[in-house]
This record gives structure tokens, C-alpha cells and sequence, in this order.
């Protein structure tokens, strides 16, 4: 008694492979999953970069205050030692720059013409937005400046008033409520929120 085994090669129609309507419904899943996945990524790639910017303008405020405590220069003229005063000016009609500068001349604790040694540009997809000083008051123009040997911040606005905190607002150009704040203590310490 021999039994034979025989095999059906022939695939039965239910088990040929996916259905148009599989076929669609899969392509749309991927498609929806995908759409999700990078408007998702677009609003994080955003978020990321206004971080950026706003550690940016932190960085520069610290590397003017470590400049100004290193730096000691000697009068041309006199031969004498004197510190090097040196700042950084915001000013809320230019919102997509600021000036880093060494107060020189009449060495008043602010920016004046003539000053600058270089005017420092944001992302072209933010701006200075507002710049508020002691917690509430808004102003449009601040100077801070660093003077050896100390630490400390000595800030002004446009009405030589002394502030005790200036917070410079960074924001999005396209979504106004897309925003971090630069906070400058007197103390000189710098924070982003």
C-alpha cells in the first residue's frame, strides 16, 4: 500500500495577495501617520530654534561681560591703565538686531553713535519683540554694560533711568505666541525662560 501526497501548487483567489481596498487602506494609514509626524516635526524644529535664539543673545550678553572683566587697555595718550567698557544695545525699532559696543568718549554707561564695534543679527525668523524693564515697565531702547573689575550689569533705557532687570523678549515672526524671554539681572546673571 503506497499512499501519494500530491501537492496543489494552485494558490485559491482569497490567499493571492492584498485586495485593492487593503492596498488603500494602508497606503492611508502611512500617509496620515506620516502627515502627523511632520507637522509635529515642523512645530518642534521651530520650538528648537527660538531656543537657539534666545541662548544666542544669552551667550553674546556673557561673552560682553567676559570681555569687559579681561580686558584692561592702556591709555594711548597717558600710558596709563584704564578698563574698557563694553555693552550691548537693544533698541525695539530695530527688532532684528543689537549692537555690541565699547563705551568710549564720554564713557556715560550707554551707547552713543560712534561706539559700536558690531551690530549682531538674529534669524531672520525672529524678533526682539519687546524689552521690559524692572518687571513691567516697557521701554524701546536699553543699553547694558559691563565694567571691570565688577560683574555687575549696569543698565539703562532710553530715559537714562537705572534698571535693577531688563527682559528682552525673543519671539517667532509668524506666531506671535511662540516666544522666550532673555532676563539680565543687575547681579549680572543672565537667564532664558
Amino acid at each position: 500500500m503506497f499512499f501519494k501526497i500530491t501537492y496543489n501548487d494552485k494558490k485559491s483567489p482569497a490567499t493571492a495577495g492584498f485586495s485593492l481596498v487593503e492596498l488603500l487602506v494602508t497606503i492611508s494609514i502611512v500617509t496620515l501617520i506620516t502627515a502627523i509626524v511632520m507637522i509635529r516635526y515642523s512645530s518642534f524644529d521651530s520650538s528648537v530654534l527660538l531656543n537657539n535664539q534666545a541662548y544666542e543673545i544669552a551667550l553674546d550678553i556673557r561673552e560682553t561681560q567676559v570681555r569687559a572683566i579681561s580686558i584692561q587697555a592702556r591709555d594711548p595718550g597717558t600710558g596709563d591703565a584704564f578698563t574698557s567698557n563694553y555693552g550691548l544695545f537693544y533698541d525695539i525699532d530695530e527688532p532684528t538686531e543689537y549692537i555690541f559696543f565699547q563705551d568710549t568718549g564720554s564713557n556715560n554707561g550707554k551707547y552713543d553713535l560712534g561706539e559700536e564695534i558690531e551690530t549682531l543679527h538674529l534669524d531672520g525668523r525672529f524678533i526682539i519683540s519687546s524689552i521690559t524693564s524692572n518687571g513691567s515697565v516697557t521701554e524701546n531702547e536699553a543699553s547694558i554694560i559691563f565694567k571691570r573689575p565688577n560683574f555687575d550689569a549696569i543698565m539703562e533705557d532710553d530715559s537714562n533711568n537705572s534698571l535693577n532687570s531688563v527682559e528682552i523678549t525673543v519671539q517667532a515672526k509668524r506666531n506671535s505666541s511662540s516666544n522666550r524671554k532673555v532676563i539680565i539681572y543687575s547681579s549680572g546673571q543672565v537667564t532664558v525662560e
